[in-house]
């Protein structure tokens, strides 16, 4: 498992370069990443690094594209895994990223609620509340997946309000938590006042 970690990191660290990623992925590193990940689904440490080289990777949209075409199942596997591993901050502070990125799809966010994205991504705020990096994925992601009535309902339900809360009060000098948090409170607000 330890390479397998040491491996997943150095995909990480050359994908940053941007002619280097779009090579990991024309060798089919996307389709390794996630074998690995389903393989080692109760190793925190080889999904964590697996998470952070698929979202090193999906950072760029044509990349993200190709891994939803390739996994279409990606968001249920990463939500499967965030669930599972709720408590593990490693875990969490590597697949909130990911899920954040595959909401900024607007086309994919029916897909990500019908997981009950809403519900793990709140549990995830509320049980890593002092991180801040946590805080900043769970409030974009929040933003992303309030797309409909229902969602901000269901997402309200949950404790999102108190979640969204709990991150501004905790990170007020964090200008990510204090710009999004406001925005998914007014957001969640409409669906109060209806």
């Amino acid at each position: 498992a330890r390479a397998l970690v040491y491996g997943c990191e150095a995909v990480r660290a050359l994908s940053t370069i941007g002619v280097v990623a779009h090579k990991l992925v024309a060798i089919d590193i996307l389709g390794i990443l996630v074998d690995l990940c389903r393989s080692f689904s109760k190793d925190g440490r080889v999904i964590a690094s697996v998470c952070r080289a698929l979202y090193s990777l999906c950072l760029k949209e044509d990349v993200r594209n190709r891994l939803q075409c390739l996994a279409p199942d990606i968001g249920e596997f990463s939500l499967k895994l965030l669930r599972t591993h709720l408590g593990t901050l490693r875990v969490v502070h590597a697949c909130v990223p990911l899920i954040m990125l595959l909401s900024t799809d607007a086309a994919y966010v029916p897909t990500l609620m019908e997981l009950d994205c809403g519900t793990i991504i709140v549990k995830a705020g509320d049980l890593h509340p002092k991180n801040v990096e946590v805080q900043k994925g769970v409030l974009v992601t929040l933003l992303n997946i309030c797309a409909t009535e229902d969602d901000r309902k269901d997402i309200l339900a949950e404790g999102g309000m108190n979640t969204v809360n709990s991150a501004v009060k905790n990170h007020p000098e964090n200008e990510l938590v204090s710009k999004y948090g406001p925005l998914v409170v007014s957001k969640l607000k409409t669906a109060i006042v209806q």
